[in-house]
């Protein structure tokens, strides 16, 4: 009985202690909570404090603003009634005017009835002036959205208008149908009398200025533009046949242009660097495939040496180099494949064996 109730008491006071921790720990979290819900309590504070302030900057921003609108519009308005007064100013005098030369009118009519038809004349012809200046003016709103040009082609010159949107196309297509729809460049000639090529929009516009310069100012302003054609020679067609016929029953085409390779339009030049590279002599002038070695083949019978083995010596090295480390046993069995395979040598009489290598 003594052990029980001294494990009993044992338990009890372990009880209280745990009670007594547990009551700390819930004082410490009570003011570690409070702690923290008065700096939340501040940080709303002061972030309330920074928008009343930021709301305070906005509307004084806005009443600035509003303040400056407001004076802008004061401004227009007395601009506008400005204006409005100096337009009926116009008007009264124009009134005025009208009215005087009415009453000189009456009084010259009433003074000298021989000048009557005079005045009538004259009248009329103000009435005409009036229709004419309402003409031009029709006409030269018209013209803002129109130019006038003057094409000139093979002695031939054609006058007409095109509207600004879409201008350059519409320019090309009419200098085309005058050359008979061939190919055609468009000229203007400057005030050095050079004629300048007209392909571009900003060309277009310099072409514009510049006939707007020389004009003057003028109503009646035509672009004088001239027309050069292109000549292009067509080259002839060679068939599959002619190339066989050429070297030996073998075919060759240029692998630049696509063309087939014959004795009359130059021959067959190889590439001595490239493995199976063909050209035709056109796109060699044009320097097509450069800083490359060619030799030339006329014919099936063209005599070309030991320029293949000496090539292929020369390719089959540099395949050797490029070979990594770790294959270099491989790649040196396949070089040597490679050599033995090309260190075959031909007579300088035969050469038909490299001549049929036909494209695959």
């Amino acid at each position: 009985m003594e052990q029980m109730r001294d494990a009993y008491q044992e338990d009890k006071n372990d009880l209280e202690r745990r009670n007594e921790d547990i009551i700390d720990e819930f004082g410490e979290l009570m003011r570690e909570t409070e702690y923290k819900q008065e700096q939340v309590h501040l940080k709303k504070e002061r972030e309330k404090d920074a928008l009343q302030k930021r709301n305070e900057a906005l509307a004084n921003e806005f009443t600035q603003y509003r303040e400056e609108s407001e004076k802008e519009l004061e401004k227009v308005r007395l601009i506008q009634e400005n204006e409005k007064e100096g337009w009926k100013r116009r008007f009264d005098d124009v009134n005025a005017e009208f009215a005087r030369y009415k009453e000189e009118t009456q009084q010259i009519l009433l003074e000298e009835g021989n000048e009557k038809n005079r005045l009538k004349k004259r009248i009329g012809l103000l009435h005409l002036e009036n229709a004419g200046l309402k003409a031009k003016s029709s006409e030269a709103h018209k013209k803002r959205d129109q130019i006038d040009f003057r094409l000139c082609h093979e002695g031939i010159t054609r006058r007409f208008s095109l509207r600004r949107c879409h201008l350059l196309p519409d320019l090309k297509g009419k200098a085309e149908e005058m050359a008979g729809g061939e190919d055609c460049t468009i000229f203007w000639i400057d005030d050095e009398v050079n004629r300048m090529i007209l392909d571009t929009e900003d060309d277009l516009n310099e072409a514009i200025k510049f006939a707007e310069s020389q004009k003057g100012g003028e109503h009646n302003l035509f672009i004088d533009l001239e027309i050069g054609v292109e000549k292009k020679e067509k080259r002839k067609e060679v068939t599959e046949s002619e190339s066989c016929a050429s070297f030996g029953g073998v075919f060759f085409w240029c692998d630049s242009c696509g063309c087939y390779l014959v004795t009359k339009n130059g021959g067959r030049f190889e590439c001595c660097v490239c493995t199976n590279y063909d050209c035709c002599a056109d796109c060699l002038a044009k320097g097509t495939h450069p800083n490359h070695a060619f030799v030339r083949f006329m014919d099936g019978k063209t005599d070309a040496g030991d320029f293949r083995s000496q090539s292929e010596r020369t390719r089959a090295i540099r395949d050797m180099q490029k070979t990594s480390a770790g294959e270099e046993k491989e790649g040196n069995d396949d070089s040597k494949k490679v050599l033995k395979k090309t260190s075959i040598k031909c007579d300088s009489d035969d050469v038909t064996p490299f001549l049929k290598r036909a494209k695959k």
